[in-house]
């Protein structure tokens, strides 16, 4: 697994040469790996690691189409950085055909791209360290969906009141 930083605190691999994406303590937004620039963790206010670099100056990074996850559709959370510094964080639901199918690595790489990201990245993976970190940053033991969705609505609402806005939207094609 890679870096995981939360509030200044390094909660895990700090030595980690994985992409993350994170906030600095000043604020900005970042995608970046300590690859080459260790001195970066020190400016880290919060990082969670990553798989895939999807998007690096608006381009399209190899997403290693040779492996299933990269050509498969498969659920996926990703997030980019727009060059104005705004945060897009999109989680596209999948494994439901009759409802959603998901989205390849190319496919979550150029939804980033059509909503202006010009840096993005695959956050998949780690369901069961997602729910243990919401449960300990909610101060809640999520045991059922009704525990978890008081999880989730206690940070959409800390998100909603530090000038974040959440959206459940479906799109038909990415572009």
């Amino acid at each position: 697994s890679g870096l995981c930083i939360k509030n200044g605190s390094i909660i895990a691999n700090p030595d980690s040469d994985r992409y993350f994406f994170g906030i600095k303590n000043d604020g900005t937004p970042i995608i970046d790996t300590l690859a080459g620039n260790p001195s970066l963790l020190s400016e880290l206010r919060d990082a969670v690691c990553g798989i895939n670099l999807l998007l690096s100056d608006g381009e399209l990074c190899d997403v290693g189409v040779a492996e299933p996850f990269g050509y498969i559709a498969h659920p996926r959370t990703v997030a980019g950085v727009c060059g104005d510094g705004k945060v897009i964080v999109a989680v596209i639901d999948g494994r439901r055909p009759w409802h959603s199918n998901g989205a390849t690595l190319t496919d979550a790489a150029l939804l980033l791209k059509a909503h202006g990201a010009v840096r993005g990245i695959n956050l998949d993976g780690g369901f069961a360290e997602y729910i243990a970190t919401l449960a300990d940053v909610c101060g809640m033991e999520i045991t059922d969906v009704d525990s978890l969705m008081a999880a989730l609505a206690t940070r959409t609402a800390y998100f909603n009141e530090n000038g974040c806005r959440t959206a459940d939207h479906g799109f038909d094609d990415a572009v």
